[in-house]
């Protein structure tokens, strides 16, 4: 009996025609952002390689010698994250990193800009948005209907149990929302795999991981919607239905920002820069005060005496605390990002968009790990950079960006003349994404949390269906 009403199910909702329609838009916008993406990515991947190729010119260009290159040469990490572009973007996050040589300070490098020029549709919106969406206008009269028609009765009369007409309505209408993604989705792989000519499988296996995690998300709406179509009104149920909608689609992830904001405030612009100057010159003073020769020469503030080395510990070490103090400014701006992520975790959509930067690789995930591989990096860089110097005879081994500048007070170079020999390491574009294993237990809790919201809203409309009233 159970077998017959399932099937019954799916046959009255394949004939729907909000099916049919919604079937024809998923496919087309599917289709629509095939080409959008693929247009997107060969416009940035263009624009990539002239932006790397641009930097390597400039870091060969800074090194006629190594103690030109630490007064005015960048380090850079670059990693081109629009390859997954059709499937979704973050904007905010930047796409490369660079610093200067001296001290690590990295300062945000956007290569975005192409991407601005093409409508922003992708398959974050039409199954986070659209399909949840999708998932509550088809399931939020199933109940309401059987109801009105009689037939939930007569079921009911013939012996079949409540939680075998919930389960039925539930699982037809997931199947039912598969069926209406799936062609737009399979169309869309093949057609992003052929207009960029990657047919690599790991393309094919991030599509399939997207739509698998996505399920669960859909699970939830669907559970919603039974839940709505079982109202007291149910003439109201698509008043309900798009307030739900709203409230977890845009009212708590948009809020979230909000809230996050008055949590954790970030200091204005001019604060900021004002505890930079005072960082840095609280640390320069130090070394200014104790750097006075018997005859009243002070060796931080003057360039004679370079010899004792004052002048070097002096702006070294005070661009250093100034390095400090920014990365230290910064993780108030983290803070208020992480915030902003927990907060949102409260709706499916936002745990969702937290799993999608995992499995991409995209958004803060991927900012926070191109920041630690990118000082990791940076470190090894400079440490090649200085043991190369040590093994200059002529050099003085002062490691500072105005060695340049005095130099010519002394007979020996402050740094060494030499140029460096791994200059194309300061364009670095190997990023190194987590293993498989690695973002598997970091989406898990993630994951969990949508189940046990999903066990929750389940629990609910099943005490909810037991005392319905089918009259």
């Amino acid at each position: 009996m159970l077998k017959t009403i399932f099937w019954k199910d799916i046959t009255l909702l394949l004939k729907d025609f909000k099916f049919q329609v919604l079937l024809l838009i998923m496919f087309i916008l599917f289709v629509i952002c095939s080409f959008n993406g693929a247009s997107r990515e060969k416009a940035t991947d263009s624009y990539y390689q002239q932006l790397i190729s641009q930097c390597k010119q400039d870091s060969a260009d800074n090194n006629s010698s190594m103690q030109h290159l630490i007064r005015v040469g960048q380090v850079y990490f670059f990693e081109n994250i629009y390859k997954s572009a059709y499937i979704t973007v973050k904007p905010g996050f930047p796409t490369g990193l660079m610093t200067e040589l001296e001290t690590f300070r990295p300062q945000k490098y956007d290569i975005s800009y192409p991407s601005k020029t093409f409508f922003r549709l992708d398959w974050a919106f039409i199954f986070g948005i659209l399909g949840s969406l999708m998932c509550l206008l088809i399931s939020y009269d199933v109940i309401s209907n059987e109801k009105q028609n009689g037939t939930f009765r007569l079921v009911i009369v013939e012996g079949v149990t409540r939680f075998q007409v919930l389960f039925s309505k539930f699982l037809s209408t997931l199947i039912i929302v598969i069926l209406a993604i799936l062609p737009g989705f399979v169309i869309s792989t093949i057609l992003m795999m052929a207009l960029t000519s990657n047919f690599s499988s790991s393309i094919l296996i991030t599509n399939v991981l997207t739509l698998l995690l996505f399920i669960p998300y859909f699970c939830f709406f669907i559970i919603l919607g039974i839940l709505i179509s079982m109202s007291r009104n149910y003439r109201n149920s698509i008043i309900i239905t798009m307030t739900v909608w709203l409230l977890f689609i845009i009212i708590i992830p948009q809020g979230a920002n909000i809230v996050a904001k008055k949590l954790l405030p970030v200091k204005s612009q001019s604060v900021y820069d004002k505890e930079l100057t005072d960082a840095k010159g609280k640390v320069y003073t130090y070394w200014r005060d104790k750097a006075f020769t018997p005859d009243g020469f002070n060796t931080v503030d003057g360039n004679m005496h370079l010899e004792n080395g004052m002048r070097v510990k002096g702006f070294y070490e005070s661009n250093l605390a100034l390095s400090k103090e920014y990365n230290k400014q910064n993780e108030d701006f983290y803070r208020q990002i992480e915030m902003k992520q927990k907060i949102a975790s409260i709706s499916p959509m936002g745990l969702m968009d937290n799993m999608m930067d995992i499995l991409l690789d995209i958004g803060y995930y991927h900012f926070k790990n191109s920041l630690s591989q990118f000082e990791q990096r940076y470190n090894e860089i400079k440490q090649d950079i200085v043991s190369q110097d040590k093994a200059d005879p002529n050099s003085m081994h002062f490691y500072y960006a105005n060695a340049e500048g005095d130099a010519g007070m002394i007979e020996k170079s402050l740094f060494s003349m030499k140029p460096y020999n791994h200059i194309n390491r300061l364009v670095m574009m190997d990023y190194r994404q987590d293993n498989a294993v690695k973002k598997f237990h970091i989406i898990l809790p993630y994951l969990l949390i949508l189940i046990l919201i999903n066990a929750l809203v389940w629990v609910i409309v099943y005490f909810k269906i037991i005392h319905f009233d089918v009259r």
